[in-house]
């Protein structure tokens, strides 16, 4: 029995864990359901609706208790199993009478029975009876809440994994202000903002304000506001910035206070509330304009400036700020100085009307470069540096771009080319070596010589600086490099012999390497007369020394000297040495020097100013100066002398041309004169002829010119080119005016003709002006003025034709005059001869002197032709030219060392591009230009355009409405000047 009973309990514990197992799926698939629906409330609720963390917590703890509760309230016990297997007859009656006396049950009528339902049910009892709703129930709702919750989550777990970093954030924000202090709300928010006091503006009040603001720093912002939070507040604070700044509560319960913003950022308001501080969870927004730095823009000067002489350069800048300019200060450095230098220029705390800084500003003003220290050879970097008006976090400070103006250093550029003009020298040297031999073919040759003479061309245009001296030097190279160019050409040809083209380039380079050396005699005497005067220099010195023989500066000052000295004494040396093998020992004795000991001589006065002995050292120094005298005239008269003895011939020849040209010019000059006695006479009969009426006559044409000059006048110019045309007019009617009164007809009628060219000249200036009311009325004064000119001109012509006719005297005296005229056309025909033959000897003479010879001979052959017509005006001005291309020529030869001048070699002349004519520096400026000032040029990028002014002004007599007139007007004002 009690195996059967075990058998039977057996059995039945299966069963009930049959169901356990179903309703097991049931909770699993209704946990899965819970969870897919956190899910989807996760990934489709707004942020918003979300639980905080710590509910979503509390609810998961809940469900699990919950669950596990009901787990145990459900789980199924024997019994009832018992009980549903009967309802639904599961098992027959037997075998349920067996079950329940298994289980103890009090069912059977007797103990007999029992044991034999036992047997019986043992033996028909099925393994897995069906328990129906207990099992199928729970697996068939499992299965139901598992499709539903693989719908929700699928597409959750999808929404979820893109909304997961704004979820985290949202918790993680929500969970921070969970944790935050907590401040009640606060109701009428007012502030009043306290502006800096550069930026000039009134105070501003916001009532209601939310909070948050936007302001310059350096503002003050007075609060005050309600507080909202129940009980009474004991104290108030502004968190700010990580500071904190105390508020005043007062008793209607208003706090109040104010705090100064520097910098953006958040603040909040703290209060203390029974002894508890709360802080609002929310801060307020302040945002802080920053006051950025002026602008500048440097309009003027835009490249870089390079002038001769430290003078003047004018500048013109814009400057902008948002506020307001205070200071303008020139920074600038000179190349190889470490530190930057600053000075104040004149726009300094410049205001409007109001009082307030100037916000925009166009300035204009001039550097001296001379008191900034600037001397030649050295660079300036300047710069414009602007300053505003912010006393909080500035001043802010703004510049223009750097510049760079240059100091030209004439004994550097000099030197410079020199070098240049000696290794090119060396150049042409060896290719004088490659044609000796002969190996070379004349074409093979000739093509490497031309590459060598033209990189000659540049080192012309180089040497024709007009602010150097060296325009000797380009003349005779830009001689040369044309005759060899035209020599080689022949010589490849085939037309001129290897021995001619030979002779033609070592006379050449002869000439060049002799002229060089002279140029460094001149050096070397230019250096020894710096030292004479550093010598003078320290004399003096040393006789204040011998007075303070205590004083340490003067001492240093000294020594400095001597060292000075010692340096230029070096270079002499160097510079002697070097030329004793060119110039010869006759011009040139480096052991002199050495005899003199000038350096040992310099070592010991430094000995003895150190020691302190002065009136030894006084000794000393006068011994020094006596050598250095000694050596100053022996480098003189090498400079003198030089090449006197080689180049004798040259200046024979030049001799004989200036004898010529001075002939030329005295005959000329009184041929001249011979044909103005007739002029005059020819003056006085047209005079004769005219009578009582001449005054009349007269008087009636000057009053016309005056006419005509008053109309020139009432023409306004608004341009300089206008008024240069207005001038040269006028200046016409003035000579015509004047020749008037001395009776000189002849001349009055060209001076009138003139006057008509430059009157017709200011058609095109007219028509470019702006304003028509003002081109129509210089029109009608123009064409006035040119009606009264050609009045007179045509009044004079008419006289001049009506006696015209010579006399008979007068015809034969300009014919006479005409076989002079004649003859020197012939000797100046020789003349060119000569000059030619004296250029086959060295490169001397240039283009210049040739043009001036051959414009004196074409001007004398039309004076004598204008003589066989008996036309003396026309006669007298051919001659005048004549007299003035002589007188050229022989200023160039002049001033070459020709004609007699000294015993030394002579210089080239006449050719152009090189200075002034005769060799002299500082003729009129080149292209390089001559200045020691850079001025800001007139036109359209420096003022405001033409066609603008007349809308400007418009703009400005309508005025503007408001406070702000005033600062309009000055803007205006500004604008158009």
């Amino acid at each position: 029995m009690s195996t059967a009973k075990d058998r039977l309990n057996t059995w039945l514990e299966r069963q009930v864990r049959r169901v356990r197992s179903a309703r097991r799926w049931a909770f699993t698939a209704s946990s899965g359901l819970m969870i897919s629906m956190i899910l989807a409330a996760l990934a489709w609720l707004p942020l918003s609706w979300l639980p905080s963390q710590d509910i979503l917590l509390g609810l998961g703890f809940s469900g699990c208790v919950a669950w596990i509760i009901l787990a145990i309230w459900v789980r199924p016990t024997p019994h009832a199993v018992l009980d549903q297997i009967e309802r639904d007859q599961g098992v027959t009656a037997q075998q349920m009478a067996a079950l329940r006396l298994a289980r103890g049950g009090q069912r059977l009528g007797s103990e007999t029975a029992a044991k034999i339902a036992q047997k019986q049910a043992l033996a028909e009892l099925s393994p897995q009876p069906e328990l129906g709703v207990l099992t199928q129930g729970p697996r068939r709702l499992a299965g139901y809440l598992a499709v539903v919750a693989l719908v929700i989550a699928a597409p959750s777990m999808w929404r979820l994994q893109q909304r997961l970093p704004n979820l985290q954030t949202a918790l993680e924000a929500a969970a921070q202000q969970d944790d935050a202090p907590i401040l009640a709300q606060v109701s009428n928010l007012d502030l009043t903002l306290n502006f800096p006091s550069y930026l000039q503006r009134d105070s501003l009040h916001l009532k209601g304000s939310d909070g948050d603001l936007e302001l310059p720093a350096g503002t003050r912002v007075q609060l005050r506001a309600r507080p909202e939070t129940p009980g009474k507040t004991q104290a108030a604070a502004v968190l700010l910035e990580g500071h904190r700044v105390g508020l005043t509560v007062r008793p209607d319960g208003f706090i109040e206070g104010e705090f100064l913003v520097r910098r953006s950022g958040y603040y909040r308001l703290a209060l203390t509330v029974e002894d508890q501080e709360l802080v609002e969870a929310k801060g307020h927004r302040l945002s802080v304009i920053p006051d950025h730095p002026p602008k500048v823009e440097r309009l003027f000067p835009k490249e870089r400036a390079e002038l001769d002489r430290p003078g003047l350069v004018e500048y013109l800048f814009n400057a902008d700020d948002d506020h307001g300019i205070k200071g303008v200060f020139l920074v600038y450095r000179l190349e190889g100085e470490a530190d930057e230098q600053r000075k104040a220029l004149g726009a300094q705390g410049e205001r409007l009307p109001s009082g307030a800084y100037l916000s925009r500003m166009r300035r204009r003003g001039s550097l001296e470069l001379e008191a900034l220290g600037m001397n030649p050879g050295d660079v300036l970097h300047w710069c414009i540096e602007v300053e505003d008006n912010n006393d909080v976090t500035g001043p802010g400070k703004g510049r223009s771009s750097w510049h760079e103006i240059r100091i030209f250093d004439p004994s550097g550029r000099e030197e410079e080319l020199l070098d240049r003009l000696e290794a090119y020298l060396g150049t042409l040297v060896d290719s004088l070596a490659l044609l000796l031999p002969r190996k070379l073919s004349p074409e093979r040759w000739s093509e490497g010589f031309r590459t060598h003479l033209s990189k000659g061309r540049t080192l012309v245009k180089d040497l024709s600086d007009r602010r150097l001296n060296l325009d000797a030097f380009s003349r005779a190279l830009n001689e040369t490099i044309k005759r060899l160019t035209k020599a080689q050409a022949g010589y490849a040809a085939g037309r001129r012999s290897h021995a001619a083209m030979e002779d033609r380039l070592e006379r050449d380079l002869l000439y060049l390497d002799d002229l060089l050396s002279k140029r460094r005699l001149q050096q070397i005497s230019e250096y020894q007369r710096q030292l004479s005067q550093e010598r003078q220099a320290l004399s003096k010195m040393m006789e204040a020394y011998r007075d303070s023989p205590k004083d340490p500066e003067l001492k240093r000052q000294i020594l400095a000297s001597i060292q000075s000295m010692r340096r230029r004494l070096e270079k002499i040396a160097a510079r002697m040495a070097k030329l004793q093998r060119k110039v010869g020992r006759q011009h040139l004795n480096t052991d002199a020097m050495k005899e003199k000991n000038v350096g040992g001589e310099l070592d010991r006065l430094e000995e003895l100013v150190r020691a302190g002995k002065v009136e030894e050292a006084m000794d000393a120094l006068k011994a020094m100066s006596e050598s250095l005298t000694e050596l100053n005239k022996q480098v003189d008269e090498a400079g003198k002398q030089f090449g006197g003895k080689e180049w004798r011939e040259l200046k024979e020849k030049a001799d004989d041309i200036k004898q010529e040209l001075a002939w030329l010019k005295d005959n000329q000059e009184r041929a001249r004169s011979q044909l103005s006695q007739v002029r005059k006479a020819q003056d006085q009969r047209r005079l004769e002829a005219m009578g009582n009426d001449l005054k009349t006559w007269r008087k009636n044409l000057q009053n016309k010119l005056s006419e005509a000059r008053g109309a020139l006048e009432q023409i306004a110019h608004d341009s300089s080119w206008m008024k240069n045309l207005k001038e040269q007019a006028q200046q016409q009617l003035n000579e015509a005016d004047d020749a008037l009164a001395a009776d000189a007809l002849p001349e009055a009628a060209q001076a009138t003709n003139g006057a008509q060219d430059a009157i017709e000249r200011l058609d095109w200036a007219i028509d470019n002006m702006n304003s028509p009311k003002e081109k129509r009325r210089a029109m009608g004064q123009k064409m006035k003025a040119t009606r009264l000119t050609k009045e007179v001109t045509d009044e004079l012509e008419r006289v001049l034709q009506k006696n015209s006719q010579p006399s008979r005297a007068e015809r034969r005296a300009m014919e006479a005059i005409d076989g002079t005229q004649k003859e020197l056309s012939e000797r100046m025909n020789r003349l060119a001869g000569k000059m030619a033959k004296l250029n086959e000897m060295a490169p001397v003479v240039g283009d210049e002197s040739r043009e001036a010879l051959k414009k004196a001979q074409g001007s004398s052959g039309q004076a004598s032709q204008q003589l066989q017509r008996h036309q003396s005006l026309q006669a007298d001005g051919h001659q005048g030219e004549v007299l003035k291309a002589l007188g050229e020529l022989s200023e160039q030869l002049e001033a070459s060392g020709g004609g007699g001048q000294g015993s030394g070699m002579m210089n080239p002349f006449g050719n152009k591009g090189a200075g002034k004519q005769g060799g002299k520096p500082g003729g009129p400026q080149s292209a390089q230009g001559n200045r020691d000032r850079v001025e800001i040029p007139k036109g359209e990028g420096f003022e405001v355009p033409g066609a603008w002014r007349e809308e400007i002004l418009e703009a400005w007599r309508e005025g503007v409405p408001g406070d702000h007139q005033e600062s309009v007007n000055e803007y205006y004002e500004e604008l158009v000047r």
